[in-house]
């Protein structure tokens, strides 16, 4: 069960109830220290990741992460998929794929995360050292539909982040994507974005 406000989430699958608002980015040490604790997931979260981890032969800190914000219609059954954003999506997946034959490394694993499975299917067929998880996720500050499935997740999926020593972030917006620009702030993990065109119009 979740419990939501305007613009505001409790989260009761972490250790602490977390609720998140607008952040900013110039996070100090003092205030990793005090968020950090309270974002902890449970252990059995923590037993998820490394499950899935362990079937594709990949450990912790040895690995990268690509995540892919491709848009909140993927995600969320109150926006409408019309013809112009399908066709968009398709141009920045293609983008995205020229992107990684560009900048990542072939020698490299890295584990694909974003909020369509089926981009992050077709991409990750595309190349031998890139995988991804089927996981349902959610906009946590957003959608309508939330439950605990789509939120463990989403939680995996930050904690995938978090655990990686590098993410790679392509985006659809021109403000960028919060979900892995906080992960990297508050875990210290290098951090690129690169804005896909054309960029998506933002609407709540």
């Amino acid at each position: 069960m979740s419990i939501r406000k305007k613009h505001t989430i409790c989260l009761p699958i972490l250790n602490h109830y977390l609720i998140l608002k607008t952040p900013k980015f110039n996070i100090i040490q003092k205030a990793r220290n005090i968020i950090i604790p309270k974002i902890e997931p449970k252990n059995y979260i923590l037993d998820i990741l490394d499950n899935k981890l362990d079937i594709c032969g990949i450990k912790r800190n040895r690995y990268g992460v690509i995540h892919i914000r491709a848009g909140d219609y993927f995600m969320n059954v109150k926006k409408t998929v019309d013809s112009e954003k399908h066709k968009i999506s398709l141009k920045h997946v293609n983008d995205i794929i020229k992107l990684i034959s560009s900048c990542c490394s072939m020698e490299k694993k890295y584990i694909l995360v974003g909020d369509s499975n089926e981009i992050k299917a077709y991409i990750s067929n595309k190349f031998t050292n890139i995988v991804t998880f089927g996981t349902r996720i959610t906009h946590l500050g957003e959608d309508d539909n939330i439950n605990n499935n789509a939120i463990i997740g989403t939680l995996i999926d930050f904690n995938i982040m978090r655990f990686s020593n590098c993410i790679i972030s392509f985006t659809a917006y021109a403000h960028g994507s919060g979900f892995s620009k906080y992960c990297s702030t508050l875990y210290g993990v290098p951090f690129k974005q690169i804005i896909l065109t054309p960029t998506l119009t933002y609407n709540i």
